[in-house]
């Protein structure tokens, strides 16, 4: 009597094993398509410049009939100038004074290791070797001394690609938008046009409402750190950068406000007499953040798409583990991608989901 074959066994199978070999050779594709990321950033950026400023671009050529490629090209000519300003005159000037910040840390790690009875010899030391090497990066590049004279090429070469490519989107990004379209109702695609139209609608919404909160953020904490200034004037010299910080931690939900936070935090521990000085920034902590919390973000992400709280602290962690602070950056975005993915394709995938269940 002969045996049955069990295809439904085979089928687990074969699955199981090429999903072990998928995670053998992990290092090898994961490295290609980090190289292929990090290639890619140039043309990325660029066209997120481009989806920002494109409604400002528009306006000026129909409004103010400025073509197009003037406005595109001095976006990027005001763009460029502001971070240099800001890297020459706000940030340079504060790595030089790092090394102060560093004793401001010791001091304080070390008072609370005497009060809790705790040896934070350790801590110090690690974070000591954390900020000095990352002082060391930033210095070298800064003067393309060692491994910083490629990072500097490399920088340039992806500046002017992002320029490059970030003016040409500029330029034809209303006739590229419209093109998809035609051709997504040219083919009859009704799933990918409604994904189209409402991922557009949604990002657009996510990115006005993220610059409405940096700038918010930045206001708030320039306006804590002139008050503060009052009476230690130190606080002065780096109004602009808590700013900054305070801007760019935005962009992280949940986290960002405690980022912020810190940081004010750890510049006020590295300036002279910071015991007043942090009464401030305390009651200042104590109240902003749960403002912006519950009052001024819901205020204004109330009509940009919901994520769950669970999949948005999960999706910054593994993005920020794959690719560092850009993954932090790029995280919510490619969430809301596949938020709106799911939402348009659900009965689709269900389907297909289906589908691979009956054929074990």
């Amino acid at each position: 009597m002969k045996s049955k074959i069990n295809f439904k066994f085979l089928n687990i199978l074969l699955v199981l094993a090429i999903l072990y070999l998928f995670y053998l050779l992990s290092p090898l594709w994961w490295s290609v398509i980090k190289k292929i990321f990090y290639a890619l950033l140039p043309i990325i950026i660029g066209f997120s410049i481009a989806f920002i400023f494109n409604p400002l671009v528009t306006f000026s050529e129909k409004k103010l009939k400025i073509p197009r490629v003037i406005t595109a090209i001095i976006i990027y000519i005001v763009a460029l100038l502001s971070i240099i300003l800001i890297v020459f005159f706000v940030i340079k000037p504060v790595i030089d004074d790092m090394p102060r910040m560093i004793d401001g840390i010791n001091i304080v790690l070390t008072e609370f290791g005497e009060l809790l009875n705790v040896d934070a010899s350790s801590i110090i030391i690690t974070i000591d070797n954390w900020i000095n090497s990352y002082i060391t990066t930033i210095t070298n590049f800064f003067t393309a001394s060692e491994e910083g004279a490629s990072q500097v090429i490399s920088f340039v070469i992806s500046l002017f690609v992002t320029i490059v490519v970030g003016i040409i989107f500029l330029t034809k990004f209303d006739n590229i938008k419209d093109r998809a379209k035609l051709l997504l109702v040219a083919r009859e695609k009704k799933e990918t046009l409604i994904f189209y139209s409402r991922l557009y609608h949604d990002l657009k919404k996510y990115i006005v409402s993220e610059i409405f909160i940096a700038a918010i953020q930045f206001v708030e904490y320039v306006g804590l750190f002139l008050i503060i200034s009052i009476f230690n004037q130190a606080f002065l010299d780096y109004v602009l950068l808590i700013g900054l910080f305070a801007a760019l931690f935005s962009l992280i939900p949940y986290f960002g406000g405690y980022l912020s936070g810190l940081s004010a935090i750890l510049i006020a521990v590295s300036l002279p007499n910071p015991m007043y000085s942090m009464i401030g920034i305390v009651i200042f902590l104590l109240i902003f953040p749960n403002l912006d919390a519950y009052l001024i973000n819901p205020m204004v992400y109330k009509k940009r798409i919901e994520l769950s709280p669970v999949v948005t602290i999960g999706g910054i962690l593994i993005f920020s583990s794959l690719f560092g602070v850009i993954g932090v950056i790029i995280s919510i975005p490619i969430l809301l991608v596949l938020s709106v993915a799911y939402n348009v394709y659900k009965d689709f995938l269900k389907t297909k989901v289906q589908q691979f269940k009956e054929s074990f």
